[in-house]
């Protein structure tokens, strides 16, 4: 079906577009016009947003796991309610499920992710245990060939690549591969099991201690692995302010450097852990940070040092969650909340707006060499219908999921997704616009 969305304010970062104006689709899903012509069913959408459907760089779903975290049918409509067109899957996706190492499980993935509704983009991973424990360069440019769009020890779930010449070797394949590597900065063993961020609040909730020196001591190692091996690298889940401080220096250096904040670290500090004592919500893995990291990641957002903000989505059961605080599982929903989040931000003063949007769209899709993420005459017609004003309450009925760990639960927030296009067709629409004839 072919559509003209009427009158609403369009935002895309790539062009610098801030107008209120029309967007066309036309029947192949593509978009075929933005300004004063119309075509096929007319949509007044006057107040909300256009906005370039979203991008996630980090999702932790996608399988269901022992933990009992979300399919990938469950993971797609999250999305959809957060205004996401498209997501990077994490190579260890949820508890219990099988790590993306192999070609043939790349393969399978992409076969399941045909039949969800967005674009699943797969991480793969970068390394692979072999039976006797021994840590080895995973088949890159096999999962390549099978689909993966990048490689990388992504996340929570995954172990950081510990031995810095796998870790070299790793870069090298992907350079001449021509593929994105990303890596999650962490120094396992300077952290020590850790889980709050060391400081006067972990000491007095008792909860042990990480040192933020765990991720900034691994981010210096990798960015100059990086500069070593000449490949560009992804640094995802920054959250301190020397690693801004890193990242800034690399790019200075000249060095291909992307960065990615997750979103909840910019909205949240440590302190949080002493209004909210021992709720595992608030169980994050890197842990909450100080003040002054959440000033600095948001300033690096804002400049673009760093690049984009992820979700770093994760559905937790009430069994990965009912533990003590220390053995708690980390991590949080994130899709369905993080452009409401973010655009507060903006209505704070602290983010200039298409610097926001840029995080959450063509940001994300740069740092992997993808198309997508932009309002462009002849492009799949990704989109997002966000209504500015509209003032809604995080809880279950709301974030459309069984599960409920958000540190934003009960939570009020103002903005929200009306409707997520993905190639042209309507596939979430909370006000039913396009699909009433």
């Amino acid at each position: 079906m072919s559509f003209t969305l009427i009158g609403g304010r369009v935002l895309d970062p790539v062009s610098g577009m801030d107008q209120v104006t029309n967007v066309s689709v036309d029947a192949d899903g593509r978009i075929s016009g933005i300004g004063a012509q119309r075509a096929g069913k007319l949509v007044d959408v006057s107040g909300q947003w256009v906005l370039p459907g979203l991008v996630d760089v980090g999702t932790y779903a996608g399988e269901a796991g022992g933990d009992g975290s979300d399919g990938l049918a469950a993971t797609a409509q999250a999305a959809l309610t957060g205004g996401f067109a498209t997501l990077m899957l994490s190579p260890s996706m949820s508890a219990g499920a099988p790590r993306i190492d192999h070609p043939s499980m790349v393969q399978a993935l992409r076969s399941r992710a045909s039949e969800v509704p967005i674009a699943i983009k797969i991480i793969a991973a970068a390394t692979r245990t072999r039976g006797d424990g021994q840590v080895e360069i995973a088949d890159i440019a096999g999962m390549v060939r099978a689909g993966a769009v990048a490689i990388g020890n992504v996340g929570h779930r995954e172990q950081p690549i510990a031995n810095a010449a796998i870790m070299r070797r790793a870069l090298e394949h992907a350079k001449t591969i021509g593929v994105t590597a990303i890596a999650s900065p962490l120094d396992v063993s300077l952290r020590e099991g850790g889980v709050a961020t060391e400081g006067a609040i972990a000491t007095r909730m008792g909860y042990r201690p990480d040192p933020a020196a765990s991720e900034h001591a691994a981010l210096a190692r990798d960015l100059e692995i990086a500069a070593l091996a000449q490949t560009p690298l992804l640094c995802f889940g920054i959250t301190t302010a020397r690693a801004v401080e890193l990242v800034r220096a690399a790019k200075a250096r000249g060095l291909r450097i992307t960065a990615a904040a997750p979103m909840h670290h910019l909205l949240l500090d440590e302190t949080a852990l002493l209004t909210a004592p021992y709720d595992t919500n608030f169980r994050l893995d890197p842990p909450l940070r100080r003040r002054d990291d959440v000033d600095a990641l948001i300033a690096g957002v804002a400049s673009g040092e760093i690049d984009c903000v992820a979700t770093a989505h994760t559905p937790l059961g009430q069994l990965a969650k009912e533990p003590e605080f220390e053995d708690a599982e980390p991590g949080a929903l994130g899709l369905q909340t993080c452009l409401a989040a973010l655009l507060g931000l903006v209505a704070a003063g602290r983010l200039p707006l298409l610097r926001a949007i840029d995080a959450v769209t063509a940001a994300p899709a740069r740092s992997l060499g993808l198309s997508c993420g932009t309002l462009k005459i002849g492009q799949a017609a990704d989109l997002c219908l966000f209504d500015p004003a509209e003032r809604w309450v995080v809880d279950g009925q709301a974030v459309g999921s069984w599960a409920s760990n958000t540190p934003l639960w009960g939570k009020q927030l103002t903005g929200r997704v009306t409707a997520t296009i993905v190639g042209g067709i309507a596939h979430y629409d909370r006000h039913s616009m396009l699909s009433a004839r």
